[in-house]
């Protein structure tokens, strides 16, 4: 095994490299984490001399380091030009049905990968995802695996299936897998009446999922599919919010935006991203009075401009750390990114989107409105990841500034989960999630894409072991994925 930076850093702790890797320390035991800067997330203000002391999997305290003394028999890790943060959280995935390579190969679907993607996302330090629509059974048995301790992942939060309307998104028209109709229909849960949908949201209630996505939409990203009837998102909406589970909805349009926050909606998925269409006072008011969270989702309009105005993505350290590097290779030679290089016009309608979209971001930052992050990534050059961190870095770009997106990305995300007890801040009693990075990322965001801690429930990751995870399959662990994993971390 080669040595790694996990490994450098068992000295420091007196611990020997023989340890099992994902299990650095026995639950008794305690560890305290020094650096020069510390943003807890309870606040946008970062605390100097920082110091987080780690207990049985949770924060036992977290401040600046004149007013907490080291426990007695504690093991310190002092991480020098570093700052510590909570473990990032992204809202919007499609972990198992979700190709970034394009779709169109076999291989992009097998459960072999799924695990890899996962991989990916603690490499990139998310510590907590939340799957937005993905086929049920299979999502729902990763999240049981993760919660039992059976598989290294992020923290799963699923929804399962989306409710939409018969004939709307998602369809095999609109979503890349390669995969029978029969197959994407297990993603959607179609309703045409108030009936149907109340009923769809028992299903969901008793399938244990962990909230509601509806599909909203009628604007021209979808190519006028049929919309969910206004009846049915009420009613499913009332009926998810009976059972005690929320309910979040993909939109596009200012009007259907406004139309699902009157139904009672807890999130928009995407918001209004329409150029031309500008949120305006009436509609800053309704979203401020729900307190409904607006997830924007930049990172998945960029990502369509990669090919164009990017050039070398597929050779960035950080996607070179976080992507298989059979995607990488796909990519290359993607026919969509050929053709996305050859269609300015095509270009010009996504840049205008994107800022359409950027714009009513901060037009919502300035007014008030609850905001969270989400990536949808697992769309076509979105990676389970680098796409968070990327969401950062736009949101902060997007009137936010760095610190209100890790906020965002942190704890307001995990507000809008409805696990604000527990994750996004560090904090006494919080669960130990936490990242380290080298440098201020309240200075220049960029310096989350390459995390040199990660730590998830108490637990120090190994990075080189979840880079050999993302890099193989079973059935290619070995020869072919030390190179790369080698190269990542030169």
């Amino acid at each position: 095994m080669r040595t790694g930076r996990l490994r450098l850093l068992l000295p420091l702790l007196g611990l020997a490299a023989g340890l099992a890797p994902l299990r650095i320390l026995p639950a008794q035991e305690t560890l305290v984490l020094d650096a020069p800067q510390l943003f807890t997330a309870v606040d946008e203000d970062l605390v100097q001399n920082g110091r987080v002391v780690v207990r049985g999997g949770r924060i036992l305290a977290a401040g600046p380091r004149s007013g907490i003394p080291v426990p007695e028999g504690a093991k310190v890790l002092r991480l020098g030009g570093c700052t510590l943060l909570p473990g990032l959280i992204d809202l919007h995935a499609h972990i198992l049905v979700g190709t970034p390579a394009g779709g169109g190969e076999a291989w992009e679907t097998d459960p072999a990968l799924w695990e890899g993607r996962l991989a990916g996302f603690l490499r990139s330090g998310v510590t907590s995802v939340r799957d937005l629509g993905d086929l049920p059974e299979e999502i729902l048995e990763l999240r049981r695996r993760e919660r039992a301790g059976e598989l290294l992942a992020p923290r799963i939060f699923a929804v399962g299936p989306i409710v939409t309307a018969p004939g709307g998104h998602p369809n095999p028209r609109t979503i890349t897998i390669r995969a029978s109709a029969e197959e994407v229909e297990r993603v959607a849960l179609r309703v045409d009446s108030a009936e149907e949908a109340r009923a769809a949201a028992r299903h969901l209630h008793a399938l244990g999922v962990d909230a509601i996505k509806c599909v909203y939409t009628g604007g021209p990203a979808f190519g006028g599919l049929p919309k969910l009837k206004e009846e049915c998102l009420r009613a499913v909406t009332e009926e998810a919010h009976r059972l005690g589970l929320r309910v979040v909805c993909h939109t596009d349009t200012l009007e259907d935006a406004r139309t699902a926050l009157q139904a009672g909606v807890d999130g928009l998925e995407h918001g209004v991203d329409v150029p031309g269409q500008e949120v305006d006072e009436a509609f800053l008011e309704l979203l401020r009075a729900s307190g409904a969270f607006y997830v924007p989702t930049l990172s998945v309009l960029e990502a369509f401009l990669l090919p164009v105005e990017f050039e070398g993505i597929l050779d960035w350290p950080e996607t070179r750390r976080s992507v298989p590097r059979r995607v990488r290779e796909s990519l290359r030679k993607h026919p969509r990114v050929a053709a996305l290089r050859n269609n300015p016009a095509y270009a010009r309608s996504v840049r205008a989107r994107l800022e359409a979209s950027r714009a009513n971001l901060q037009r919502v930052a300035e007014g008030g409105g609850r905001i969270a992050l989400g990536s949808d990534c697992g769309n076509f050059l979105t990676f389970f990841g680098p796409a968070t961190v990327r969401e950062v870095e736009l949101m902060a770009e997007s009137g936010l500034g760095p610190a209100r997106a890790l906020l965002a990305g942190t704890r307001d995300a995990a507000r809008h989960l409805g696990r604000g007890e527990d994750l996004g801040t560090l904090e006494p009693g919080r669960l130990a999630d936490l990242l380290a990075v080298r440098g201020n990322p309240l200075r220049d965001p960029a310096v989350l894409r390459n995390p040199v801690l990660v730590m998830k429930g108490g637990e120090i990751l190994d990075l080189e072991d979840l880079e050999e995870r993302i890099q193989g399959t079973p059935a290619e662990t070995g020869a072919g994925s030390g190179s790369e994993a080698g190269e990542a971390s030169g």
